[in-house]
């Protein structure tokens, strides 16, 4: 199986509105918003140039999608809550057969660290691949194929909660389905965080920020500091 820039993207989910951390992706990093340090680290991807961020129809989304526009990256919008739906039509749009999800609350997850995961798959057979529990929280990716979110979308009264977070069910029913990990190979430290869920950890990423001198800083680099 041969994951190319024709069958697989790069999805970005995003939106402007939070809870506990409001328009979180347009904090600044240095003279760039996390939305446009995410997108700009993403493009180092040497394998994969499609790269789309899917976020709501809502008009607070507009600056997403105007800082999406700068990085070159594509748009689809949608369902403010239906996460699922947003990216399986995503996906659809954009003829995407399989999909590297990407949050934008972890602005430091980049290109080459995507590259170095997908390398490490020989065969592949429609299962779901995932940095969690490998990798520290905020660095995390998922590969999965765009029709398991279809055979989702297609089940009768499904739960808001897993139209939210959509790959939720996957891992609560992960008997029916082949879930397979990540190998972290990097050394350095597995509990730090690095994704913005509230206001302080926004404060400790900007200072991890702050450390290099560039914003195409590696996971390495993260890692060790």
């Amino acid at each position: 199986m041969q994951f190319t820039d024709q069958n697989t993207a790069i999805i970005i989910s995003c939106r402007y509105s939070s809870k506990r951390l409001p328009g979180k992706a347009m904090l600044k990093f240095g003279d760039r918003t996390a939305i446009g340090l995410l997108g700009s680290r993403l493009k180092k991807s040497k394998k994969f140039k499609k790269i789309i961020l899917a976020t709501s129809t809502n008009p607070e989304d507009d600056v997403l999608e105007n800082e999406a526009k700068k990085q070159g990256i594509h748009i689809f919008r949608g369902d403010l809550n239906n996460v699922l739906y947003r990216n399986m039509m995503a996906a659809i749009k954009y003829k995407v057969d399989y999909i590297i999800r990407v949050t934008g609350d972890c602005p430091f997850i980049c290109g080459e660290f995507i590259d170095k995961c997908i390398d490490q798959i020989k065969e592949y057979k429609d299962e779901i691949f995932t940095t969690k529990g490998n990798f520290p929280q905020g660095i995390d990716i998922e590969l999965f194929p765009r029709i398991l979110l279809e055979k989702l979308d297609k089940k009768e009264d499904l739960p808001d909660r897993y139209k939210e977070h959509m790959l939720s069910y996957f891992y609560e029913n992960s008997q029916e389905f082949s879930i397979k990990y990540f190998i972290n190979n990097y050394k350095g430290k597995l509990d730090g965080i690095y994704t913005m869920d509230c206001l302080a950890d926004y404060e400790r990423l900007k200072s991890i920020y702050q450390i290099f001198d560039n914003p195409d800083f590696t996971i390495s680099e993260i890692l060790t500091t």
